[in-house]
């Protein structure tokens, strides 16, 4: 699983890298440099994507820095936390001894674990990826944050703003931007997005599923944004009303999304679903 997920990190820098060049705004890269930088060992496994450009800038501006360094201990350590103490004892154990509590079969115990399985990724990520920037700060690299409370997000376009931003920001450079150049038509932008993103996971129907529907949550929220309803609702008194229930619209809706890719098969979330809507019995 780590190399796999390694080698799909590997390949969006690869492919970051060929069409910077292509595009004539990457310098000439050393033979040296290259191999530092596509075998940067902080960000090999889980990222975050460290841009070429960046990586060049660090490796002639590195030096040795105390407040860096203890900056780094500081992030390590915070990514520990994160992984141990809330993924893996109060998502991984205490959480789930709570959801054992409800039977199988109901409701309550599908919907909440589908928030498992988000806590439960979320922590784990968010701390592997603290630790590969505070690895990263150790020796002298800034790499960008990749994770900023995204289930505190106003919307589904915010989310993806918080959630794995070094890959949100490849998809929007790489994916997003040249098919809206092509169509400029947001809609297909964001679904043409979201499946690549979903096929980067796992090349599965439940993936693909997964990323159509975040890919519709974005196009709706695009047509939204545009609406006077959004500034109506966001204005004066309402909007102290309105955006904690954004919120919880938002997470509800990328909680819901976690019923396809949490399950071990289509088949497992189909079911989950029937479930959840009442379908059938």
């Amino acid at each position: 699983t780590l190399f796999r997920s390694g080698m799909a990190f590997y390949v969006l820098r690869a492919i970051h890298l060929l069409i910077e060049s292509y595009a004539g705004r990457c310098k000439a890269v050393s033979w040296l440099s290259l191999l530092a930088w596509l075998w940067f060992v902080p960000t090999l496994q889980i990222g975050p994507i460290n841009r070429i450009g960046d990586f060049q800038r660090d490796l002639l501006r590195r030096r040795w820095d105390a407040q860096q360094f203890a900056a780094g201990l500081q992030r390590i350590l915070f990514g520990y936390v994160k992984v141990i103490v809330f993924g893996n004892y109060l998502v991984g154990v205490k959480f789930q001894e709570w959801l054992q509590s409800f039977p199988e079969e109901s409701w309550s115990y599908h919907y909440f674990d589908s928030l498992y399985y988000g806590l439960h990724l979320y922590f784990k990520f968010a701390g592997y990826s603290d630790i590969a920037i505070g690895f990263a700060l150790l020796i002298g690299f800034r790499i960008v944050d990749n994770f900023n409370f995204p289930y505190l997000a106003a919307d589904i376009t915010d989310f993806w703003r918080r959630w794995h931003m070094s890959l949100s920001s490849w998809c929007r450079d790489y994916v997003y931007l040249p098919v809206f150049s092509l169509t400029r038509v947001p809609a297909v932008a964001a679904m043409a997005s979201m499946l690549v993103l979903g096929g980067w996971h796992e090349i599965s129907l439940r993936y693909l599923l997964w990323g159509a529907w975040h890919g519709i949550g974005v196009a709706v929220c695009q047509v939204w944004q545009k609406t006077h309803w959004r500034g109506y609702l966001n204005s004066g008194w309402r909007s102290r009303l309105w955006r904690p229930i954004a919120r919880v619209i938002t997470l509800n809706f990328v909680i819901l999304s976690f019923i396809l890719t949490g399950t071990n098969s289509f088949a497992e979330s189909v079911e989950r679903w029937r479930v959840l809507l009442g379908v059938g019995g």
